[in-house]
């Protein structure tokens, strides 16, 4: 996607004990890597305020400041779907549906267009009770208020009882069904610049990791691809995408771990190529947060989504 056009953007926020210990520069300079921003520019035009006050100098130390806004006249980010719509609405937490590529909360490259932030537009202290990656589309859950997410996020597993995930992967299983419960880890890197530092792995024997249940159906098989109903038992980093990857059938578009994530560097340099995207038969994985189960005031409340990218509609012949 290309740049959109540069707009007025106001930011705001909380500094972080390591972050009051550094200076305003390499604070900005951590927030906002892949953005060319003329910070003596806009600290010139008193754009940048520290606790209120107007910063005076880009290398003055953080200590004892609590938070920063910048005021920004124009400012663009590379964009990413914003089409996010209402599920359901409770007395104190909200279910919404977010589209594949929109991140849920700010990363180094999105900090406007969030789903967080987007949500704030209806609920202004509407907050996270769980995640999702920024590719994987679907149902997640958010208080309305702080109180709310503080009060429900030691409590999801009381609220969130059951969460089921559709996958497109690559290929056509042997088998209908398969419990898979093989425990998973970061892998130990040597430091090099060809090994994923967050990718997970199915342990070996022997080996500790964290413990995980997941429950694979197949729903039905096409030409290329098999579609996959996946039921989480636990909430493991990247536990499906793993998970289907050490069975031999990763999840179609997943970079990371499909062709030996040879096509996860190639999205970092920014250097993928419409052959690679062809060989990934789409740019982002095909895996839905497609249904979850609630317990809401003694009833069981069920709710559920399709996946709306053109590219799960593809392959799957439009059914």
């Amino acid at each position: 996607m290309r740049l959109t056009e540069p707009k007025p953007f106001y930011f705001q926020d909380t500094l972080t004990p390591t972050e009051q210990r550094g200076s305003l520069r390499s604070y900005l300079e951590r927030q906002f890597p892949f953005h060319a921003i003329d910070w003596a520019a806009l600290l010139g035009a008193q754009c940048l305020r520290l606790d209120g006050q107007i910063a005076l100098d880009l290398d003055s130390t953080l200590e004892n400041i609590n938070h920063i806004s910048i005021d920004f006249p124009a400012y663009q980010e590379k964009p990413v779907p914003i089409e996010w719509r209402l599920i359901a609405e409770f007395d104190d937490i909200i279910a919404v549906y977010k589209p594949a590529g929109l991140p849920v909360s700010r990363t180094t490259r999105n900090i406007r267009d969030t789903l967080v932030q987007l949500v704030k537009s209806r609920w202004p202290d509407a907050h996270l009770l769980h995640r999702l990656d920024q590719d994987t589309a679907g149902i997640i859950l958010l208080g309305k208020t702080q109180s709310a997410a503080a009060y429900w996020q030691p409590r999801l597993n009381e609220l969130l009882i059951e969460k089921h995930y559709q996958a497109l992967v690559y290929g056509q299983p042997d088998w209908n069904n398969y419990a898979c419960d093989k425990p998973l880890n970061t892998r130990k890197t040597s430091g090099s610049d060809h090994e994923i530092r967050s990718k997970m792995h199915v342990c070996a024997d022997g080996e500790k990791g964290k413990a995980c249940r997941t429950v694979f159906a197949v729903q039905q098989r096409f030409e290329e691809v098999s579609l996959i109903n996946c039921h989480l038992f636990t909430g493991r980093k990247h536990q499906i995408r793993a998970h289907l990857a050490h069975l031999g059938h990763a999840i179609v578009g997943d970079k990371m771990y499909s062709h030996d994530g040879l096509f996860y560097f190639k999205q970092l340099d920014d250097t993928l190529s419409a052959d690679d995207l062809r060989t990934l038969k789409a740019p982002h994985h095909l895996l839905i947060a497609s249904k979850v189960v609630l317990a809401i005031q003694g009833e069981r409340v069920t709710l559920t989504c399709e996946h709306d990218s053109p590219y799960w509609q593809q392959l799957v012949g439009g059914e």
